[in-house]
């Protein structure tokens, strides 16, 4: 199967992209990023999260949360190929909001079927989401992430070495998985087959 050449990439999407631009550069011009980020440059502050509401709000009216919502729960239903754009003026703004998350969460959440319709139905609603792992044991560290077999097998956790494991990622193919560590005393990316 041939690919398009823009990769899927459509008008609707071009249209998406400017109108972005436009926003983040309207409604959170640099010198207000600026004040409203890195107001405090001390060192030694507790971290923050620091967002206009508002904000969020005019992009949920926008029908920006939904656009990765399949349209079964109420969304617009995107292919990600399409928000592309999007993420890209989001990412050049720096423009702080849950934007991002929620659209990541909304393709995890129409994956699974059945059991995301829920909170699919509330990100419709307009309501922020985000998406947090946890290995079988409730370990937040990437290195100790758990894969399960494509045949329904159980868990089992590929990586065990004392050295910070992190960020695995799986191949196009699905025969492999890449990530970093430190192992060797330098950072470098290793891969492992992912029968273990």
């Amino acid at each position: 199967m041939a690919q398009p050449d823009n990769f899927g990439f459509g008008e609707e999407a071009a249209l998406l992209k400017e109108s972005a631009r436009k926003f983040f550069a309207e409604r959170l011009p640099v010198e207000q990023l600026h004040a409203l980020v890195a107001a405090d440059p001390d060192p030694e502050k507790m971290s923050e999260c620091r967002w206009k509401p508002e904000l969020w709000q005019e992009m949920v009216d926008l029908g920006w949360s939904v656009l990765a919502v399949p349209e079964s729960a109420g969304g617009i239903g995107m292919p990600v190929v399409g928000m592309a754009g999007l993420a890209e003026e989001l990412g050049r703004a720096a423009f702080p909001c849950p934007l991002l998350g929620t659209l990541n969460v909304s393709y995890v959440l129409a994956a699974c079927g059945g059991t995301g319709e829920s909170a699919l139905a509330e990100i419709a609603e307009g309501r922020s989401a985000t998406l947090a792992i946890t290995n079988g044991a409730g370990s937040w560290n990437a290195g100790d992430t758990d894969v399960a077999s494509a045949d329904g097998g159980g868990l089992r956790s590929l990586v065990k070495d004392p050295a910070h494991d992190s960020t695995p990622s799986w191949s196009r193919d699905g025969k492999w998985i890449y990530f970093h560590s430190p192992r060797t005393g330098d950072e470098e990316v290793w891969k492992i087959p992912a029968a273990g």
